[in-house]
């Protein structure tokens, strides 16, 4: 996990987080106004009228600022305590597989399979709360069982749900709603009475936090009730990025047929579903908001092998080596749809008659150009062999050009102390790494909380950008830069020739972008990374 820690600079919400960590090195608090740009993705609605930042909690921001505190600010040193608490997770981990299957063995093919992980591995490669989870859930649970017999267990599992408040809100109500459904379909009254009792006592460590800013108007930024079909459809896809990155869902049929698995994980898979179905009443589907269950997926494998073990020793070890290097039970259905795709030469580009916006139309294009170029080799190296290890190893090593970086350099030799930059995305990184001001960052008619501090008028607008840098992704609220309306006569273009991701940042699906586009060479973006001067007299 260490390797090449710092060597890419932070995507966006990483950014967002060492931003706010700098501001409490320098002030004590998160603010998110520091004279010259703000730290916003929802049009300037995640902070007070004085600029205190209380959209999301703060421990990941103090966790970071101690450790710019220690070393210095630096991508390194933003990342290191996350990776640290990440490599510690594996301890609880290991204890309750211990628990949970009373075989040391079991448990040392736990923390293995958690170890290997990819998902694990990238998300506590991210400064951000990611490795909390990984760390909380499984100790939480450790404790979980034990709160009605021991004063000491309760006190430390209302910790757990304290610090996991602290980091992600979303996240903490996912994995509580999976205890809560445990308790409920185990049928244990007094588990349930003592969880809601444990909720009441930590109400004074946790909610006052929530009446510091108008929180209607923050989370009207990225939350609404879903409705009845958009509930489904979260959960399914929900579902999805768990059974392609990290448990093929076809081995819960072992569970269902087996009344000695089912026994052995009822409390995992209790709180596993229960976590699923929370998920979509926040009306996200956004996989970091449960990642609190990825440590206790190794933990339903190292059962299943156990098992198989017990039966043919070898099969259990042929089984185990298809699950740590192939994709086989996650992909299949994909894979054989994929050689039924090319087979038919089938095109997705008709369907642009039905949804004709840019974003529709560049998706499409791009499923188009990964069938037209697909191969027996690709889909044996991209869908069957698991080619993101591959790829992490390429990425450590360095031997992937980072868009992001080359943007930070070309800006930081050849922008002016007071040239504004326009961008639809990657605006906190360019304003962590560069002393420019960032154009753009709030939508004045959006904006629900009224500002006690001025804001300037390039963050406001684009008209006088003097730099424009195209970019396939925008913020998810917020205004967005209209090309065709800030590019000007006599501008110069840069091309940096290297290829754009949708996402720029370093962050975990990025590797499996580039597996896919640049380890094989076949790039569904064939666009390269463009940077404008608006203003050449300048």
């Amino acid at each position: 996990m260490l390797p090449s820690l710092g060597r890419y600079p932070f995507w966006q919400d990483e950014a967002e987080t060492a931003l706010l960590a700098r501001s409490i090195v320098k002030n004590g608090l998160p603010c998110a106004w520091d004279g010259k740009n703000i730290i916003t993705q929802l049009n300037g609605n995640e902070s007070t009228a004085d600029g205190l930042w209380t959209f999301t909690p703060w421990l990941p921001f103090y966790i970071t600022a101690g450790s710019f505190k220690l070393f210095g600010e630096s991508n390194f040193a933003g990342r290191l305590p996350f990776v640290l608490i990440a490599l510690l997770s594996l301890i609880p981990v290991y204890l309750l597989a211990l628990k949970i299957t009373n075989s040391r063995h079991a448990a040392i093919v736990s923390t293995v399979f958690l170890a290997l992980n990819m998902q694990f591995i990238l998300y506590s490669r991210q400064c951000k709360y990611y490795s909390i989870f990984f760390l909380l859930a499984p100790l939480a649970l450790l404790f979980l069982t034990e709160i009605a017999k021991s004063r000491k267990k309760a006190v430390l599992f209302s910790s757990c749900l304290i610090l996991m408040f602290h980091a992600n809100y979303v996240a903490a109500f996912t994995l509580v709603c999976g205890m809560l459904f445990y308790a409920a379909v185990s049928k244990n009254k007094d588990l349930f009475k003592r969880l809601v009792i444990i909720g009441i006592a930590i109400i004074p460590f946790t909610i006052p936090f929530l009446f510091l800013s108008d929180i209607g108007a923050s989370a009207a930024g990225v939350t609404s009730a879903p409705t009845f079909k958009s509930y489904f459809e979260k959960l399914f896809r929900h579902i999805w990025y768990f059974n392609n990155m990290v448990f093929p869902v076809i081995l819960f049929i072992p569970f269902y047929f087996s009344k000695t698995l089912r026994q052995s994980s009822n409390m995992l898979l209790a709180v596993i579903l229960g976590a699923w179905l929370a998920l979509p009443l926040t009306n996200q589907d956004v996989f970091r908001y449960n990642l609190g269950l990825i440590p206790l997926f190794p933990i339903m494998l190292s059962l299943i092998l156990a098992s198989v073990w017990r039966k043919n020793k070898t099969f259990a070890v042929f089984a185990a080596l298809i699950l740590l290097s192939t994709n086989i039970l996650n992909y299949f259905p994909w894979i054989m749809s994929k050689i039924a795709l090319k087979t038919a030469d089938y095109k997705f580009v008709k369907f642009i008659k039905f949804d004709s916006s840019e974003k529709t139309k560049r998706y499409l294009l791009n499923l188009d150009s990964e069938i037209s170029g697909l191969s027996l080799k690709s889909i044996i190296t991209h869908d069957v062999l698991k080619s993101e290890y591959t790829a992490y190893l390429n990425e450590i090593n360095g031997k992937y050009d980072e868009p992001l970086a080359a943007v930070i350099k070309f800006l930081s030799e050849n922008a002016s102390d007071n040239d504004i930059i326009a961008i639809n995305f990657d605006q906190l990184s360019l304003a962590y790494y560069l002393d420019l001001k960032i154009a753009n960052m709030i939508d004045k008619e959006k904006l629900a909380i009224a500002k006690k501090f001025t804001l300037p008028d390039y963050i406001l607008g684009y008209s006088d950008a003097d730099w424009y840098i195209d970019h396939p992704a925008s913020l998810l609220q917020g205004p967005v830069v209209n090309k065709s309306g800030v590019l000007k006569p006599g501008g110069e273009i840069f091309d940096t020739g290297i290829n754009t991701l949708y996402w720029d940042g370093n962050w975990p699906q990025r590797f499996r972008n580039y597996a896919n586009k640049y380890l094989f060479k076949e790039e569904a973006f064939n666009e390269t990374v463009k940077i404008y001067k608006l203003n050449s007299s300048k």
